[in-house]
């Protein structure tokens, strides 16, 4: 992302800068009051949840016993 006054940046010197930044961060301690921290991801055991119900209809359509 060059910068318009300044020299350009490479993506890998972007990359890098950003995964040290999150190091630093990690270490000062700044992510653990995060709201949810600790606690799974609902959109996730959603979408899991929405792809089973898909499966198991798929099954019944079939004449399978659902798992």
């Amino acid at each position: 992302m060059p910068d318009v006054d300044g020299p350009e940046i490479s993506e890998k010197a972007w990359q890098i800068l950003t995964e040290c930044k999150i190091q630093a961060a990690t270490e000062e301690g700044q992510f653990l009051d995060l709201p949810g921290f600790g606690k799974p991801l609902a959109s996730i055991d959603e979408q899991v949840e929405a792809e089973l119900q898909e499966f198991r209809a798929k099954l019944a359509a079939l004449g399978t016993p659902h798992v």
